[in-house]
């Protein structure tokens, strides 16, 4: 027995449980327990980050940690099922009269969970309501937060999980049909730092390629090759921005993975370096389902090397989906993970720049009619667990991430490329390998508010590179909708049109010159606030601060704030306030203390307040936090288009007495930036004595392009006397509340007096 074990013999539990205790990365507490009997094979399903670290507590705190712990929580496992492999448990605890509890990925509903019963079961669910579950993702990490303190819990168990939150009676009951309890419990002064100690725990993803954070267009489907042309010479004949289209499955020959369908595609690399040489990046579909034909390679290396999930006869598993009946590669196995990632770089031979992975739940049709349901494969299928057989029931809610991750590796494996992978379903540290949208969403208002709720929980629950389709996938939006739904999208770090061939088109020009118009310039903001979406992303990727930041969890200690889920942080500079109504010029907004600036109309607005936000349909629908600096680049028509030579920093007076903020600038691709080469500028803005001081620090060996800044302070009814940089007084302009000065290079000093 390991040093940490200890066998309890609890009078509330069913029978004895084994436990083992350990610290996981410093002050994380992780406990397993199964039963007595069990003699599980812990798997390893590359969920923990690479700066995962485990310690065993001295020998008289073991037995503190788990009486501390059955103080709380009751734990049983179920004896009378044959299959210890199968043996259900359970664990419960009394739930606090102010508890409120966030997370578990995309669920579409409110943030807090209190008083809901949620389950963890990858699903296909075509056009979901409000408060459908299971959905896509299954990510089993959510926050307890009370009045006075609050925790985070991360249950990793890969077997159906169910949560109830209250809705059966006053309890926390968490329980599953098999496997161990692995369960950490993150402790945190704030909800945000449970947050960041989650994501580092289970791993932060790579910086992407700057063209990943841009706008992207995509539809079931652009073909033939003539119909995607087309809309690459729409976007730029009518200056609208965007850098990436996609290829969804009628690309490929009958559904048949890594190929082109000869005669809608005949020469693909032609197509795409003419698609680049525009300034588009391609991104393709691939799908988990191998059709079942002797004269086509993928199936015939799969069979030849037994690369499939089994029956329960020891027979490749059959299931029906895009191709007709497909064999399943069994992503459980290092061998058939690296088959994948070998032909995922191949198809990056034709000059494709990234890939999408679609139907890794993964989703089954119906064998009679090939319908799409919320079919998956059965319970008793056999998956390999790199030599430890076990069944599909422990294994579907990982199948996606592990495709992915076999994804990621491929793409990885281009030169000189940082990998850009989109998923539909994933598992806890699934962050590293893929960035994930919403799927099948409704073009419906009510969906704009799902987005909206889905995305904030995704990137509190690790998953910050996030989006949804816009407009929505099933349906058709109006001008209205479809602009509101650019607003929102704007501030999450995924930002995809996407739709379905079963209805109308759904470009940004689809609508009448009006709402063109207003969609050119909302996507134009998003292309000025790349540096500082950029930047954010660096700071998640380094800390694991979430770049989506609901008000309830930055004020969780405001009453006021919990029930407010509509307005949100991107990063630390900007507060969004968008529109979720139809035929409303703006918003009101319960605003937190300080003081806030609209972007578009530089209007102060005094926090501690309800104001009235007005959002036409042409502006960046947020607020810049008083004191932070934000950097504003010009509008390109695609990223790489020209060198940016010209920078704006954006910043709003506040007497809060210090703020900081951060500039992060590389080559934009590549991994040169892991050599030194970028640059960061942490501004730290300091207000006393009607003065305000900007300290200027820079880091790292790169020398951007930026020839000229343009600094711009929002005033609300203070006059400046003088500005100096470097103790050299400065000539500055000053009308309509803004105070303007330049400068040619960062300086260490900005000092403003009143």
């Amino acid at each position: 027995m390991d040093s940490s074990e200890q066998n309890i013999d609890n009078e509330d539990n069913k029978e004895p449980i084994r436990s083992a205790i350990h610290y996981a990365n410093g002050d994380i507490l992780r406990l397993h327990f199964s039963s007595i009997e069990d003699n599980f094979t812990e798997r390893d399903f590359n969920v923990f980050g690479k700066d995962f670290t485990l310690s065993v507590p001295s020998a008289d705190h073991l037995t503190k940690i788990l009486s501390t712990f059955y103080e709380d929580y009751r734990v049983d496992f179920n004896p009378k099922l044959d299959d210890l492999k199968q043996r259900s448990w359970e664990l419960k605890r009394k739930i606090n009269k102010t508890e409120s509890f966030y997370g578990l990925g995309d669920k579409p509903l409110t943030l807090d969970l209190r008083g809901r019963k949620l389950m963890n079961w990858g699903t296909d669910t075509y056009a979901y309501p409000y408060a459908a579950d299971p959905l896509y993702k299954n990510i089993p990490f959510f926050i307890s937060v009370t009045d006075s303190a609050c925790h985070g819990i991360f249950v990793n168990n890969t077997f159906k999980l169910n949560f109830d939150f209250g809705a059966s009676d006053d309890n926390l009951t968490i329980s599953a049909p098999g496997g161990m309890i692995d369960l950490f419990i993150i402790p945190g002064s704030s909800p945000i730092e449970v947050i960041t100690k989650y994501t580092l725990l289970t791993g932060t993803p790579e910086l992407p390629p700057l063209w990943a954070l841009g706008y992207h267009q995509s539809k079931w489907s652009y073909v033939p090759e003539a119909v995607i042309s087309h809309i690459a010479v729409e976007f730029r004949k009518l200056m609208i921005p965007c850098d990436c289209l996609y290829l969804d499955i009628d690309y490929m020959d009958g559904y048949r993975v890594f190929t082109w369908d000869k005669e809608k595609f005949p020469n693909p690399p032609h197509l795409v370096n003419s698609l680049e040489s525009s300034g588009f990046k391609i991104v393709a579909i691939i799908d988990p389902g191998i059709k079942i034909d002797a004269d086509y390679l993928i199936y015939v290396e799969g069979m030849e090397n037994d690369y499939f999930v089994k029956d329960a006869e020891g027979e490749n598993y059959i299931g029906p989906v895009w191709p007709g009946y497909c064999h399943f590669p069994d992503f459980t196995r290092d061998e058939v993970r690296k088959w994948w990632a070998e032909h995922v770089r191949k198809l990056f031979d034709s000059g494709i720049d990234g890939v999408w992975n679609d139907m890794n739940e993964p989703a089954l049709f119906n064998k009679d009619d090939m319908i799409q349901t919320q079919r998956t494969f059965d319970d008793n299928v056999v998956m390999d667990f790199e030599g430890h057989p076990g069944l599909f029931s422990e294994g579907h809610n990982i199948y996606g991430m592990r495709m992915s991750e076999a994804t990621f590796d491929g793409a990885k494996a281009v030169k000189n490329k940082r990998p850009f992978v989109l998923t539909r379903s994933t598992y806890a540290g699934g962050q590293k390998f893929a960035s994930v949208w919403t799927g099948d969403n409704a073009a419906n208002w009510e969906h704009l508010k799902i987005a909206n709720y889905q995305c904030q929980m995704l990137s509190i629950s690790g998953f910050s590179f996030t989006g949804s389709d816009v407009g929505g996938f099933v349906g058709e939006p109006d001008g209205e909708l479809y602009v509101r739904w650019l607003q929102l999208a704007l501030f999450h770090p995924f930002y995809r049109t996407h739709s379905s061939k079963d209805f109308g088109d759904q470009e940004p020009w689809s609508y009448g010159d009006e709402w063109t118009n207003a969609a050119r310039s909302v996507i134009e903001w998003r292309y000025r606030l790349l540096g500082y979406i950029y930047s954010t992303f660096k700071s998640y990727s380094e800390s694991g601060i979430p770049m989506i930041r609901p008000l309830s969890i930055i004020h969780w200690d405001e009453t006021s704030k919990k029930r407010q889920f509509d307005e949100f942080y991107f990063g630390d500079a900007l507060l969004v306030t968008p529109v979720m109504e139809p035929k409303q010029s703006g918003s009101w907004v319960d605003l937190p203390k300080g003081d806030f600036y609209h972007l578009g109309s530089g209007q102060y607005f005094e926090g501690g307040n309800l104001v009235f936000i007005k959002n036409d349909f042409q502006v960046a629908p947020a607020l810049l936090v008083g004191g932070h600096v934000l950097p504003i680049w010009p509008v390109m028509q695609y990223t790489g288009q020209k060198p940016i030579t010209e920078v704006e920093l954006w910043c709003g007076f506040t007497e809060i007495s210090k703020m900081k903020s951060v500039m992060y600038l590389d080559e934009f691709d590549g991994y040169e930036y892991k050599e030194g080469q970028y640059v960061q500028i942490d501004f730290e803005y300091l207000y006393a004595d009607n003065s305000i001081e900007i300290h200027c620090t820079s880091d790292g060996s790169y020398v951007s392009k930026i020839q000229k800044y343009v600094f711009k302070l929002f005033l609300n009814n203070s006059v400046p006397k003088s500005v100096n940089i470097d103790s050299n007084q400065t000539t500055f302009n000053f009308e309509n509340n803004m105070l303007i000065f330049e400068f040619n290079k960062v300086p260490k000093l900005i000092r403003i007096e009143f």
